[in-house]
This record gives C-alpha cells, sequence and structure tokens, in this order.
C-alpha cells in the first residue's frame, strides 16, 4: 500500500512539474508572437512615414510643375490638393476593404501562426 502512496505523490510532482512547464511554454509563445507583432508594428509604422514623406514632397512638386504649366501656383496647389481629397473620399468609401480586413487578417494571421522561424 506504501508503494501506491509513494507512486501516487511521484506521479503528482512529475505533473506539477508538468503543468509548470506548460504555463511558462505558453508565457514564452505570448511574449514571442507579442514581440513579432510589436517588431511588425514598428516596421509598418517606419515605412507609412517615409511614404508620408514621399506622399507630400511629391504633392508639392506637382503643385508647383502644374502652377508654372498654368501660370498660376496657387491652381496649381488646388489642383493638387482636389486630387487629394478625391482619393482620400475613395479610400474613406473603401476603407473596411482597403485597410480594416487586411489589418485584421495580418493580424490574425500572426497570432495564429504555429510555424518556426
Amino acid at each position: 500500500m506504501e508503494q501506491v502512496f509513494a507512486k501516487a505523490e511521484e506521479l503528482t510532482g512529475q505533473l506539477k512539474d508538468y503543468v509548470a512547464l506548460e504555463i511558462e511554454d505558453m508565457k514564452l509563445v505570448a511574449v514571442q508572437k507579442g514581440s513579432k507583432i510589436v517588431g511588425n508594428i514598428a516596421a509598418m509604422l517606419v515605412a507609412v512615414m517615409m511614404a508620408l514623406f514621399f506622399i507630400i514632397f511629391g504633392g508639392i512638386a506637382l503643385g508647383i510643375y502644374i502652377g508654372e504649366c498654368l501660370g498660376s501656383l496657387p491652381l496649381g496647389f488646388l489642383i493638387v490638393a482636389a486630387g487629394f481629397m478625391l482619393i482620400g473620399l475613395i479610400v474613406w468609401l473603401a476603407r473596411k476593404s482597403l485597410i480594416q480586413l487586411p489589418v485584421m487578417n495580418n493580424m490574425i494571421k500572426q497570432l495564429c501562426d504555429h510555424e518556426e522561424d
């Protein structure tokens, strides 16, 4: 009978160790996925900043060019601004399919990705 209790105590100890290791593994997986998401967000922010600089300076150059072609700088900038307004309106109307769904799908893919890097 003592052997049964000894084996039960040993099994209980091993079970506690197993549960502790599983919890530690879950923590490490969560940290890994979280750091991967933060890294991707940081890279995306840098890319978006570079794109914004390109759009701003490209818009200024295009406004100056159109203004010189038409003989009126304000008219050139007004045309460029109207173009940006039209693009902004199109993006706003299609924001779910252009922005929200791809971002959500990317986040879900990153959270559910079981592949080892």
